[in-house]
C-alpha cells in the first residue's frame, strides 16, 4: 500500500477518533471497511489516491456482493468510502470523489409485520388502562376498525368526523381525500371520548 493511501486512511481514522467524537466501535467499522477497499485497490494495481476511479468503487461493491455480503452491509461500506472521500476533499488531499454518482444496491422493501388476529382481539378486549383509557380506546378503534394510517389519524379534526352517520373524512397520501366508514365500536369509542372533552 502506498504511503499516499495509507496515510490518508490513518488521518481519517484519527479524525474520527479524536475530532468527531465517534465511538470506538464506529471507528473500528470504518477501519475494517477502508482496509477491505484498500486491499481491493492493491489487487487492482492501484497505488495512489489519484488513480482511484469510479469503476474501482463499483467493482469493490460487486465483489462484496459476490462474497455474500448483505445489501445493507454493502451500503454501509459505501457510506464509509463516501465519508473518507469527503474528508480528503475537505482536507485538500483529494481533488475528486470517485464515490460520487455510485449507487449502492437497492434493498428490498420490507412489508410491515401485521399483528396476529389473537393479539388484536386481546388488545381490544383488554383495552387500554390508565388516565387516557377512553382516548386510547378511540385511537385503537380508529386505527384497527377503520384501517387508518397513524398520520391520517393524527390529522383528523372533529370537523372530519360524523359520529351519527358513522363516516370519517380522511386526508391520505398526496392530499387525497376519502370517506371512510366506521363501525359501531369506533362510533361508541368516539362518543365516549367526545363526552370526556365536553363536546356536543
Amino acid at each position: 500500500m502506498s504511503e499516499n493511501i495509507s496515510s490518508s486512511v490513518d488521518a481519517f481514522l484519527e479524525y474520527l477518533k479524536y475530532a468527531s467524537g465517534r465511538t470506538d466501535n464506529t471507528v473500528i467499522n470504518y477501519a475494517v471497511d477502508l482496509s477491505q477497499f484498500v486491499d481491493y485497490l492493491l489487487a487492482e494495481g492501484v497505488k495512489d489516491l489519484e488513480e482511484i476511479k469510479q469503476s474501482h468503487v463499483r467493482g469493490f461493491l460487486r465483489e462484496l456482493l459476490a462474497y455474500g455480503y448483505s445489501k445493507s452491509t454493502v451500503l454501509r461500506k459505501l457510506s464509509s468510502l463516501r465519508s473518507w472521500m469527503k474528508f480528503l476533499q475537505q482536507s485538500g488531499v483529494a481533488m475528486s470523489d470517485p464515490t460520487k454518482g455510485v449507487r449502492g444496491p437497492k434493498e428490498p422493501k420490507r412489508l410491515p409485520r401485521a399483528l396476529a388476529y389473537e393479539d388484536i382481539k386481546l388488545l381490544l378486549e383488554e383495552g387500554p388502562r390508565g388516565e387516557f383509557e377512553i382516548r386510547d380506546r378511540a385511537i385503537l378503534e380508529l386505527l384497527y376498525g377503520c384501517g387508518l394510517r397513524v398520520a391520517e389519524l393524527v390529522a383528523l379534526d372533529w370537523e372530519d368526523v360524523d359520529i351519527k352517520e358513522r363516516w370519517l373524512r380522511v386526508q391520505g397520501k398526496g392530499e387525497k381525500e376519502r370517506l371512510v366508514p366506521m363501525g359501531r365500536f369506533a362510533q361508541k369509542a368516539l362518543t365516549d371520548w367526545q363526552a370526556v372533552l365536553g363536546k356536543n
